[in-house]
C-alpha cells in the first residue's frame, strides 16, 4: 500500500475503471481545452500520480532527455499551493498543485498513492500525442513530504480564487530556476544509461560475494539476492569464516560490508522493511561489527542505519532514533566485549577499539 494510501488509512482495491492506453505515438487520454505549453501534476485513478508536461514540437533532444537522461525532481509548499518541479536537461518544468482543484479524479481515489510511483510524460503540445513516457520510483522520505503538504491542502479547503492569486504572486516574484533552487526536498534519477552501467557491474560483483583485496581488506556483499531468496544461513557462513582461529586476528577492522543490488531502487537498503528484517537475523548469529568492520569507510555505518531502520527526512538527510542508537551500541559493544575475551585480546587493543568506535559515530571529545 502507498504512503498516501497509508496516510488516509484506505486500503487500495482492484480498478473497476477501464484501463485507459498510455503509449508513445498515441494520444494522451486527457484532454486539455489549450494547445500552450505547460505542465500539470495530477493523480489519475489507473495510473496514480503524474507529472504532464506539454512541449511545442519537442526536439529528439528533449525527448531523450525525458525519456533517458538524468532528472532532478524536486517539491515545496508555498502557502496554499504545492509546486512540483522537474530538471529535464536544460528545462525545468513546474506544476502548481492544490488537491482541491482536481476535477475528474474521485476524491476517494485520488489519494490512493499507486506504489509510491511517479509517472512522467512528455506530450506534444500541438498534436496531443505522447512524445516519451517513464516511471519513478519515489524514495520515502519525497513521498512523505508529498503527502504531507496533500494533507495540509486537506484540512486548509483552499478556495480558486485564493490558489490562483498564490500563483500569480509566485511567478511574478521568482521565477522557475529559483524555485527550483528553493525548493527543500529534491531526489536525483540516473539516466538510463548510468544506471545500466550501474546494474552491470553490480550484477558481477553479487558473483562474487567475499573478495579479498591487494591491501588486505575483505569486502562481504548482503546482496538483492541473498536478501529475496533469504539465503540467511549462507550470508551468516560468509560472516563466521572470519572467526577461524586463523582468521580472526588478520580480520581485525578490514571487513567492509556492501549492500549490492538496490540501484534501480530509490530506496536506500535502510528503507526496505525486507533488507532490515534479514539483516537482523543476520546479526542474532554474528554481532561482531565493532571488530571485524573498518573504519575508515562507511559500511558501518550503512549497517547501523539498517539495523537501527533509520530515516531519511525531507533534507535527504539520515538519522538514527536516539533509542535505537543507544541499543544498537549497548549489544554491540557487549559483543566486542565477548569477542575479545574469547580470542583473549589484550586490555590495551580492547579499549582502544572501544575508543575507536566512539570516534566513528559520534567524533572526537
Amino acid at each position: 500500500m502507498g504512503l498516501i494510501a497509508k496516510l488516509f488509512g484506505k486500503v487500495e482495491e482492484e480498478d473497476e475503471v477501464p484501463v485507459k492506453e498510455y503509449a508513445v505515438g498515441k494520444p494522451f487520454p486527457q484532454r486539455r481545452a489549450s494547445d500552450r505549453e505547460d505542465c500539470f501534476f495530477t493523480c489519475m485513478n489507473d495510473i496514480g500520480p503524474c507529472l504532464v508536461s506539454y512541449y511545442k514540437g519537442p526536439t529528439p533532444v528533449e525527448v531523450a532527455a525525458w525519456q533517458r537522461g538524468q532528472v532532478e525532481l524536486a517539491v515545496t509548499k508555498i502557502n496554499c499551493v504545492i509546486y512540483i518541479l522537474g530538471r529535464f536537461g536544460p528545462n525545468i518544468v513546474e506544476a502548481d498543485y492544490s488537491i482541491h482543484t482536481e476535477k475528474e479524479v474521485d476524491f476517494e481515489q485520488l489519494i490512493l498513492h499507486k506504489d509510491d510511483k511517479l509517472q512522467l510524460f512528455l506530450v506534444d503540445a500541438d498534436t496531443n500525442l505522447v512524445q516519451a513516457i517513464r516511471s519513478v520510483q519515489l524514495p520515502p522520505y519525497f513521498s512523505q513530504q508529498l503527502c504531507c503538504f496533500m494533507a495540509e491542502q486537506c484540512t486548509e479547503g483552499v478556495e480558486q480564487e485564493q490558489f490562483a492569486q498564490v500563483v500569480q504572486e509566485v511567478r511574478e516574484r521568482t521565477n522557475v530556476e529559483e524555485l527550483f533552487h528553493l525548493a527543500p526536498t529534491k531526489m536525483y534519477v540516473p539516466s538510463t544509461v548510468e544506471l545500466e552501467q550501474v546494474i552491470a557491474r553490480e550484477n558481477i560483483i553479487m558473483d562474487n560475494p567475499v573478495v579479498i583485496r591487494d591491501n588486505g581488506s575483505i569486502d562481504v556483499l548482503i546482496s538483492r539476492k541473498d536478501v529475496e531468496n533469504n539465503r540467511l544461513e549462507e550470508v551468516v557462513r560468509r560472516f563466521n569464516v572470519l572467526l577461524k582461529p586463523t582468521v580472526v586476528g588478520l580480520a581485525k577492522q578490514r571487513v567492509n560490508v556492501i549492500f549490492c543490488g538496490y540501484a534501480a531502487d530509490a530506496r536506500e537498503p535502510f528503507e526496505i522493511e525486507g533488507v532490515c528484517r534479514f539483516v537482523e537475523e543476520v546479526d542474532k548469529r554474528f554481532p561482531y561489527w565493532f571488530y571485524f568492520l573498518r573504519l575508515d569507510v562507511p559500511g558501518l555505518r550503512h549497517l547501523c542505519y539498517v539495523l537501527c531502520q533509520a530515516k531519511r527526512f525531507s533534507d535527504g538527510k539520515t538519522k538514527v532514533a536516539k533509542g535505537a542508537m543507544n541499543a544498537f551500541l549497548e549489544k554491540h559493544l557487549l559483543a566486542l566485549d565477548y569477542l575479545a575475551m574469547e580470542i583473549k585480546l589484550s586490555t590495551d587493543e580492547h579499549l582502544q577499539l572501544r575508543a575507536q568506535i566512539q570516534e566513528y559515530f559520534f567524533g572526537k571529545k
